[in-house]
């Protein structure tokens, strides 16, 4: 289902508690992973309708549609992934300024922001399979700034 995109006012001076709490990473194990699964499964189906539905996005967290839990989707070709529980395993030394924007600060100018400019990432996938990628160029850069909203971080 598409969600609204939990956005901030251009004055900054309330902050929506839902982008600025870090994200609790899912727990799978226990007799209630079941419902957990589909819990994850419902939110990760709303992230990608709600990408799918904005030419503009090339990312959205869990964070983002009022979830405080750690998932994210992010643009790999022409297509959305989902990434539960994502983490970066390796990155470059070298890192570059990524000019950047935000669903969520909607009529602001890009911000200017350092970011790493190769990864290697890890994350269950939709059917909470293991997945490792490598990423680089604007889908590293995206990658990291998803990781920052579940961090509860806004650029």
């Amino acid at each position: 289902m598409i969600r609204p995109i939990i956005e901030m006012p251009l004055s900054d001076a309330i902050i929506d508690e839902r982008l600025s709490t870090k994200a609790e990473p899912i727990i799978l194990n226990g007799k209630n992973s079941n419902a957990v699964k589909e819990t994850v499964r419902k939110i990760g189906q709303d992230l990608l309708d709600t990408a799918y539905s904005n030419e503009r996005c090339l990312g959205l967290a869990a964070n983002q549609i009022g979830h405080i839990t750690r998932m994210f989707v992010f643009k790999f070709g022409d297509k959305f992934i989902l990434a539960i529980n994502p983490e970066v395993i390796m990155y470059s030394v070298d890192t570059f300024p990524s000019w950047e924007s935000c669903l969520s600060r909607p009529g602001r100018e890009p911000i200017k922001v350092r970011r790493f400019k190769r990864l290697k990432v890890g994350f269950l996938n939709e059917n909470f399979e293991l997945k490792i990628m490598k990423l680089a160029g604007r889908t590293a850069v995206e990658f990291q700034h998803e990781l920052d909203h579940l961090e509860g971080k806004l650029i």
